[in-house]
């Protein structure tokens, strides 16, 4: 199941000629006319496939590795090691199979379709805003806009090719980082 809350949200802020906090003059000017707003969104990570990454079965089929535990259980150690490796093994090679007359499942390894949970994502986008009546006709609104504005890392999944020497690690990075814009609107 995946799971994912987001959350808009634009805010006025109090201050100004005709709200709850009135000013006026150059007070006015300067700390009247703000807005703020922003997009906020969790999301929970999704599950994640472990391949082999050698062909066990002679090309019949994909192979995984053996599931010796929960894989999940663990804290985390971002991003050098993000799930317990231990709880993975080889699975028993075809040759052992077909030499002790055993079941070719055997070979296949027991690990589930994606035992794993990837890592789940956070981000703030926030923007604040002026808005400056130049005339009856004229608006300029002065914006700055913050995309990740936490600067939060949201990490990719990890490797999960068992016979790679990067098993476990994640190597990048699913959003990008801080991202500022600057503008001007003008409406009229």
């Amino acid at each position: 199941m995946h799971q994912r809350l987001s959350v808009g949200y634009v805010w006025e802020l109090p201050f100004g000629s005709g709200h709850m906090f009135p000013l006026r003059g150059l007070l006015d000017k300067i700390a009247g006319g703000w807005e703020l707003s922003g997009i906020t969104t969790f999301e929970a990570g999704v599950p994640v496939a472990v391949s082999y990454g050698v062909d066990n079965l002679g090309g019949s089929g994909a192979t995984r590795p053996n599931l010796l535990s929960n894989p999940n259980d663990t804290a985390r150690n971002l991003p050098a090691q993000y799930f317990q490796k231990s709880a993975f093994s080889e699975p028993v090679p075809l040759a052992d199979v077909l030499r002790n007359g055993q079941n070719l499942i055997l070979a296949a390894g027991n690990a589930g379709r994606a035992p794993l949970i990837g890592p789940g994502i956070q981000t703030w986008d926030i923007g604040l805003f002026k808005n400056v009546q130049i005339n009856e006709r004229i608006r300029v609104q002065i914006r700055g806009e913050l995309f990740n504005a936490l600067n939060h890392a949201n990490f990719s999944d990890p490797n999960t090719t068992f016979t790679s020497a990067q098993f476990g690690r994640i190597t990048s990075t699913s959003t990008d980082p801080r991202d500022i814009q600057l503008g001007l609107k003008i409406v009229f």
